[in-house]
């Protein structure tokens, strides 16, 4: 059983020791509120890093940075464990070349995963006969990054076509520090994971009548290169005993990556609704032991009411609300059970001045393990994103 380390504690959730810890799947704030929903809800300036198909909606270049605030609250029996931290979601530049054609282009540093927790347990073992007491202190820290391009084009005037290349790279370190009753008081050991591979994605949207529109990513990549180096350490009223390194190499598949969605513009907003999976089954990237790779499901319904960047309307009228509701089955099993994720968001947009914009989404839920005694956890994510447009590319007459 996983006690608290603390009452308080500076951590993220608390599953995110499984697998390459928590996949964020698209940042800003904008499609947060909207639970994530983004293959088929374009945004007249948001940047959208699900669908490369719609970076051409932009009229303008923007830049577009981001901070998100974590807050979690574990259970489990009469044990609890509040956590909180904050990390900056990225920042991504879009290109807009040419709106006639639909023709974008996106480069940004996002988060790919994330890893933050702090954990405590009670072990009470026996040793050559005798009973031996103490505590493992477990933290997590670190994830895995994207350095991302792409790319969108108009290739018909209802379809647009778009490509993403991703390059993934990130240290995740574990750390377990078991503190023995008696002569030997310490042993910590750390296991540091070195990931590096290349994701590959395409997308589609598709205009099907002046109201209705689809759209649909499929991605993957090539084998990732796998680093994981372990050592242990065991020290005794101050002396080490122990001190040993492992390093091995490997390589392992990447997900597979599938989703399709659509969008009905009525005449207040956009209602949007979509189903994404991760295939992660064949992974082989180290795991916790109680832990295994499988696919994931996620659907989610969203309203979006943008908010405009005509600086001539009123700024009540500049102001747009977001609203969505998601359900997900995780993309790791815990003690063979799967992990199931449930969120209700929101969010509003208004202008900074010029074409600027100060988006804010709140998202709130909870994660329930199918394990009877396993730990329920409780969440809320605060995701603030500022972008700044300019006119670079100036329009000009077509033949």
């Amino acid at each position: 059983m996983l006690l608290p380390a603390s009452v308080f504690a500076q951590g993220g959730s608390t599953y995110s020791f499984l697998g390459i810890g928590d996949r964020r799947t698209g940042v800003g704030a904008q499609y947060d509120a909207m639970a994530g929903t983004a293959i088929a809800v374009p945004s007249p300036y948001g940047i959208n890093t699900v669908n490369p198909a719609m970076l051409g909606f932009s009229a303008t270049t923007r830049l577009q940075a981001g901070y998100r605030f974590n807050q979690s609250y574990s259970t489990s029996g009469t044990a609890s464990l509040a956590q909180n931290n904050g990390n900056l979601d990225g920042i991504v530049a879009l290109f807009a070349i040419d709106t006639g054609y639909g023709l974008g282009v996106s480069l940004g540093l996002l988060p790919y995963s994330r890893v933050n927790y702090l954990l405590s347990r009670t072990i009470a073992t026996s040793v050559e006969g005798q009973q031996v007491y103490g505590t493992s202190e477990q933290q997590g820290q670190g994830g895995v990054s994207q350095l991302q391009v792409g790319t969108s084009v108009r290739i018909l005037p209802s379809l647009r076509m778009g490509l993403q290349v991703s390059g993934l790279f990130g240290i995740i370190t574990y750390s377990d520090k078991l503190r023995l009753d008696g002569v030997y008081s310490e042993i910590l050991t750390n296991n540091t994971l070195d990931l590096r591979g290349l994701l590959f994605k395409g997308g589609v949207y598709c205009d099907v009548t002046r109201s209705v529109s689809v759209g649909a990513i499929l991605g993957s990549g090539t084998p990732a290169s796998v680093t994981t180096s372990r050592s242990v350490a065991g020290n005794a009223s101050g002396d080490v005993f122990y001190d040993s390194t492992i390093t091995t190499k490997a390589e392992s598949p990447l997900p597979l990556q599938t989703g399709v969605g659509i969008s009905v513009k009525t005449n207040s907003g956009i209602v949007g609704a979509e189903v994404r999976t991760e295939d992660f089954s064949a992974t082989t990237i180290p795991n916790d032991s109680r832990s295994a790779y499988t696919s994931s499901l996620r659907g989610s319904i969203a309203y979006a009411n943008f908010s405009s960047e005509n600086p001539a309307l009123p700024f009540r009228e500049r102001i747009g609300w977001y609203a969505g509701i998601a359900a997900e089955k995780l993309y790791v099993t815990y003690n063979g059970g799967t992990l199931l994720e449930y969120t209700a968001s929101g969010g509003i947009s208004f202008p900074l001045g010029g074409n600027a914009m100060l988006d804010a989404g709140i998202a709130a839920g909870m994660r329930q393990p199918q394990d009877v005694g396993s730990i329920t956890e409780y969440f809320c994510r605060l995701t603030v994103s500022a972008s700044i447009g300019e006119t670079w590319f100036k329009p000009f007459a077509r033949d």
